[in-house]
């Protein structure tokens, strides 16, 4: 994406600014955020739920930035909130992530944190 992408959240790495990915791919599951899809979100809608969050919802800072500089650690988090539609209904969805700093370095990824359904939506 480019830094012109509606809705998109910078963090500064190294002196370079980088947008927050959108791309599932960019981002490893934690054991925590495994656990809480099977408790929280319907499994015939699992995939799609979690790629809209990512790809559509509104992205917001959860946390400022740290000094944290330890490889593998998320250094700052991330909420990207979408409204879905699920039969008939529409329901809010928060998917919690962290950035990591080797992953704008080089091939590590990002962590996917945990998701939930928000008491009250900001959407």
């Amino acid at each position: 994406m480019s830094l012109e992408a509606p809705n998109a959240k910078h963090v500064v790495v190294d002196g370079e600014t980088y947008e927050v990915p959108r791309e599932p791919d960019a981002y490893r599951p934690t054991t925590h955020f495994g656990q809480r899809v099977r408790e929280r979100v319907p499994s015939s809608h699992r995939d799609r739920i979690i790629r809209e969050c990512f790809e559509t919802g509104v992205c917001r800072g959860t946390a400022p930035p740290s000094s944290v500089d330890r490889p593998g650690v998320a250094f700052q988090t991330f909420e990207f909130e979408a409204r879905i539609l699920i039969g008939n209904s529409s329901r809010a969805f928060s998917l919690v992530v962290g950035v990591v700093r080797d992953a704008f370095r080089g091939d590590a990824k990002h962590r996917a944190l945990t998701i939930y359904e928000p008491e009250e939506p900001n959407l």
